[in-house]
């Protein structure tokens, strides 16, 4: 399966062409105009990489040539199947499309970055086609080039927050329709190089080693994911996925209860208390003390679930499936598949909330029992000191499994009645906005 939206990305340093030629390859016309839906989608990054590639092969520092590509208006596209008046131009975070007095400001910038030896960043956000039909921002011939735009401006936000940019980078970007599908190029540098200088060997064209430095132009993997994740999550809306999932996921951690008829429940529930930790802080599904007993722990709440909420556990798996697709699709099926890391650790989350739910209602009930017994003991005050108390946790009666199930229930009760008054509270609060309205 392949993604709908891939990033490449690239970069050369300053120091002996100029940076405009870039955004002029950019903003050229041939490269806004033209889309061919029959070729196979993935000759775009081919294509992009090929283009980087021959690029720094030719010269490391050509950044001219790249920013004449932006701004080429003398290719005009032959084709008829998109509206030949259609250009999107060139945008920047403040701009939707620059005019000509801004395009000259943003050469003189490039121009600065060049003579200052900073980097130049050379981005491309590739589409497949009928990914942006399914999320409805492509409509016949009609592109929703504002959302784009926004998505470009969130994942540079992105990138200018995590590589500390904020003071001194600047970018220009530009959508094409010049290969296979629709993408986006995007030029970012810095009027003043803020990045760390490295040093490293070349070889001249005699073959001698001399030692170089320029500033470093590598960006961290981190803010790559992040470009690309902000990208998307801009263009896709999973609010009400992800609202329904919660929803489910908080219904089924709340229904644990105690199962007083199963004996194989019984005897795991047992198995459990008896080999908790004696400190009751340490009753914490993810505390180092209690790795021993977790597969226990997920087995019985698993159980439970499995057998009296059946149907929701179902819809929850589901949904997870649902969103592990999304993610597929979204970031392809490659070697890594980081898309099944996204229904692991969400199952692994509603261990944990489970774990916790039948920890903390064990150590409620456990706490009121043990308080009896205490009691009892009230004539020896050693007895009753924390670092003496019971040595081992009592083996739980059926009487002791019911005094735990009233616990749950209790909690279960509290629970609801809180989330109702929260929906009462939100009903009135729409009301009163729809009253102020009117």
């Amino acid at each position: 399966m392949k993604a709908g939206v891939i990033l490449t990305s690239d970069f050369v340093v300053g120091g002996q062409k100029s940076f405009e030629n870039y955004v002029r390859y950019i903003d050229r016309e041939d490269a806004k105009k033209h889309i061919d839906y029959d070729n196979v989608y993935e000759n775009i990054i081919e294509n992009n990489l090929e283009a980087t590639n021959k690029s720094r092969a030719k010269s490391s520092l050509d950044y001219e040539n790249y920013l004449n590509y932006m701004n080429r208006d003398y290719a005009k596209s032959k084709e008829k199947n998109i509206d030949n008046e259609i250009d999107y131009g060139l945008f920047t975070n403040v701009s939707d499309k620059l005019d000509q007095k801004e395009k000259k400001e943003i050469y003189k910038k490039f121009k600065v970055a060049q003579e200052n030896k900073s980097v130049l960043w050379r981005d491309v956000f590739s589409f497949d086609h009928e990914w942006l039909k399914e999320q409805r921002l492509l409509i016949g011939n009609q592109l929703n080039d504002k959302e784009i735009k926004k998505a470009v401006r969130k994942a540079m936000n992105e990138c200018f927050d995590r590589e500390n940019l904020n003071d001194t980078g600047f970018w220009v970007a530009e959508i094409h329709y010049n290969t296979d599908n629709i993408h986006v190029h995007v030029a970012s540098s810095e009027t003043i190089n803020t990045r760390p200088v490295i040093e490293f060997e070349r070889r001249d064209q005699e073959g001698n080693i001399y030692i170089s430095t320029e500033p470093k132009g590598k960006r961290s993997l981190k803010t790559s994911e992040k470009m690309k994740s902000s990208f998307i999550s801009h263009l896709v809306s999973r609010e009400k996925v992800l609202e329904e999932m919660t929803k489910v996921r908080t219904n089924l951690h709340h229904t644990i209860s105690i199962d007083t008829k199963n004996n194989e429940q019984v005897n795991l529930l047992k198995s459990i208390v008896e080999r908790l930790p004696e400190n009751k802080n340490h009753w914490s599904y993810n505390h180092k003390n209690m790795q021993h007993i977790k597969e226990d722990i997920n087995q019985y709440t698993t159980n439970y679930i499995k057998k009296n909420h059946k149907n929701e556990y179902k819809k929850y798996q589901d949904l997870l499936n649902k969103e592990e697709e999304y993610y597929k699709l979204v970031y392809g099926a490659g070697g890594k598949e980081r898309y099944k890391d996204y229904k692991k650790n969400k199952l692994e989350e509603l261990n944990s909330r489970m774990g916790n739910q039948l920890l903390r209602s064990l150590k409620d009930a456990h706490e009121r029992i043990n308080k009896v017994q205490k009691d009892k003991l009230s004539g020896n005050k050693s007895k009753y000191q924390p670092q003496n108390f019971k040595k081992k946790l009592p083996i739980i009666t059926r009487y002791d499994l019911y005094k735990i199930q009233r616990a749950f229930h209790d909690h279960r009760r509290k629970h609801e009645a809180e989330m109702q008054y929260k929906q009462m509270e939100y009903e009135i609060q729409r009301q009163n906005s729809m009253d102020r309205e009117l």
